[in-house]
């Protein structure tokens, strides 16, 4: 140690904080030891079926020319609603990285975009709840406030590519698709892993949905009661997303340089406008 060096507050912070989670990760190896295991399974029994071949797809068509059809902030939308987290924000840095969106743009449309898939609405968070309609209730108020902020932030720019790239090859296309939607899985893999761990040890703490919901999407929703309160908090939950999935978001926007700012402030805004659509319709599935 250099002579007179001290650390500053900011630094014996961030180290006490590292010490404190690995005396926790050591204390409690058990409950770490079946997260990691859970979540591992989570990973690829849902999320590797699920996201991969979109992912793959999604890289493909983007190469080689998707945006001649829509216009690439269409693109990103539809492929958002219907592949869900984090599907969304992937198109939207394969645009970026194509030159078909702007940064930007993209950091705009991030916000709008990137959401919960319809299979994950209707079969996880649409069970939780006894009111037939409940599933699809939450789907619509999902897709109205993004359709909403999607009108908002995705208002002019990102139309067709202004200069024509040259397309290439289909087998290199292919190729580079499966290695970044392989390496895509990864990175979020290695997330969906570490979330587990998080939200098995906070359950301990807080054993509260909505605060598990606001780290992890499905550890929350799966906890919620069957109740007007339960369902507005899952139409809020649903329109923020988690810090697992924003993570996940930043792992597949990696070498863009798309900043994250207006992501996170535009998924507030959807949490807020969800929670209160399903606030007034919440009494006529419980009337």
């Amino acid at each position: 140690m250099e002579k007179g060096w001290r650390p500053t507050v900011g630094q014996a912070a961030a180290d006490g904080t590292i010490l404190v989670m690995m005396a926790v990760l050591l204390m409690q190896r058990g409950p770490v030891g079946q997260a990691v295991q859970q979540g591992l399974a989570l990973w690829a029994g849902t999320v590797v079926p699920a996201l991969f071949p979109f992912y793959v797809a999604v890289t493909l068509a983007v190469a080689l020319g998707m945006g001649a059809l829509l216009p690439p902030k269409w693109c990103a939308f539809l492929l958002g609603a219907l592949g869900g987290y984090p599907m969304g924000a992937a198109t939207v840095g394969q645009l970026c990285r194509e030159g078909a969106l702007s940064r930007r743009e993209a950091a705009s449309l991030l916000g709008c975009c990137n959401n919960a898939g319809p299979a994950f609405i209707l079969g996880v968070a649409g069970a939780v709840f006894s009111p037939r309609g409940c599933g699809g209730a939450l789907w619509c108020i999902h897709l109205l406030t993004a359709a909403g902020l999607f009108w908002l932030l995705g208002r002019g720019g990102g139309g067709r590519r202004a200069v024509v790239e040259p397309t290439p090859s289909f087998p290199a296309a292919f190729v580079a698709a499966v290695g970044r939607g392989a390496g895509a899985m990864v990175n979020i893999g290695g997330f969906v892993v570490l979330f587990s761990v998080v939200t098995a040890l906070l359950e301990r703490v807080i054993p509260s949905a909505l605060v598990l919901g606001a780290v992890e999407l499905t550890c929350g929703v799966a906890r919620l009661p069957d109740s007007p309160v339960g369902f507005v908090t899952a139409a809020a939950l649903l329109g923020w997303g988690g810090i697992s999935v924003h993570c996940q978001t930043a792992a597949v926007l990696e070498g863009t340089g798309v900043p994250m700012g207006r992501y996170l402030a535009a998924k507030g805004a959807q949490a807020a406008a969800s929670a209160a659509l399903a606030w007034a319709v919440a009494p006529f599935l419980w009337g």
